[in-house]
């Protein structure tokens, strides 16, 4: 853990380097655009975009039905739980990603604590 810790402290440091002079927000703000353009890179092509699209168009097509049929109580339940069926399908075909970013994100933390 020692030799983990020392290279993220250096690569820390290199990143951090031209911020040294400055108030410390600057670099929060500049590490905070570096981890959110890897979150989006890795969300990119860690998932399967069009899974994804067709998944969000049905959780919107149930909404859609839950505001048409608000008055009949047993669509609503049958409704209800389809959305969560497929909001357990959005977050399988989101888990890959999810484990991919939470690594650095949480190394990350803890370096700027």
């Amino acid at each position: 853990m020692f030799h983990i810790n020392k290279i993220l402290n250096l690569i820390f440091d290199i990143l951090l380097y031209p911020f040294r002079s400055l108030q410390p927000v600057w670099a929060i703000i500049y590490i905070s655009l570096l981890t959110a353009i890897f979150i989006l890179v890795v969300f990119k092509f860690a998932t399967r975009q069009r899974e994804l699209g067709k998944v969000k168009k049905k959780i919107q097509g149930y909404i859609l039905e839950l505001r048409i049929f608000n008055f009949d109580l047993a669509i609503i339940l049958k409704t209800l739980k389809d959305i969560i069926v497929t909001n357990l399908i959005y977050i399988k075909l989101n888990l890959l990603s999810f484990i991919i970013i939470i690594i650095p994100i949480l190394l990350t933390c803890i370096q700027i604590s």
